[in-house]
């Protein structure tokens, strides 16, 4: 055989050896990414087979079949371990910084205006029936002053008067009521007007 001949068989031999190492390494790196895949179980459990004789320990997939040989012995662990005890309750934390200081709101509407100035109350006094009689009904009046006019009223009485009519007299300077004694003793009774100037 020529030298040329013997140079081209031993590039030839090369590649094979090449090509069959790396199928064997491929193969070997499939046949680990399923070992992988398959290991822990569907339950979280690892297992595997302990060799006494060398120490050695290799993973192996139940799901899938694998099993211990005769000269080794089944193991097996949990991936996650039991819970732990509940720990003691820790101090309270410090009181946080003060938030900071809130956007203005916005301004309200603007309120009804208010009452008149310089309002006066005005009792009946005089000018009418101050005292009501044991089943008697009375009429007290009372009359805003000169300069001012009529815009509310009222009246001022003790129990046992019954005030059946309190409203402004045929002017719009007066308050009047009418009002009955349902007592057996004498009793007092008061219109009031709420003035203010014209």
């Amino acid at each position: 055989m020529s030298q040329e001949n013997e140079t081209r068989t031993s590039r030839s031999r090369k590649r094979r050896i090449a090509l069959i190492g790396a199928g064997m390494l491929t193969l070997g790196v499939c046949a680990a990414g399923g070992a992988y895949a398959a290991i822990p179980g569907g339950n979280g459990v690892i297992s595997g087979c302990y060799m006494r004789s060398t120490g050695m320990l290799r993973v192996v997939d139940l799901e899938n079949g694998e099993k211990c040989r005769s000269y080794e012995t089944a193991i097996s662990w949990s991936q996650v371990g039991p819970a732990g005890l509940q720990g003691v309750k820790g101090d309270p934390g410090k009181d946080g910084l003060p938030g900071a200081k809130g956007d203005p709101g916005q301004q309200g509407p603007t309120g009804p205006a208010g009452p008149p100035a310089d309002i006066t109350s005005v009792t009946a006094g005089d000018l009418s029936q101050p005292v009501v009689e044991p089943g008697a009904t009375a009429h007290s009046i009372a009359r805003c002053p000169d300069g001012k006019r009529l815009i509310s009223g009222g009246y001022r009485n003790e129990p046992g008067i019954v005030v059946y009519e309190s409203a402004p007299e045929d002017t719009e300077f007066s308050w009047g009521i009418w009002a009955t004694n349902t007592t057996k003793a004498p009793l007092h009774i008061e219109a009031i007007a709420v003035c203010t100037p014209e």
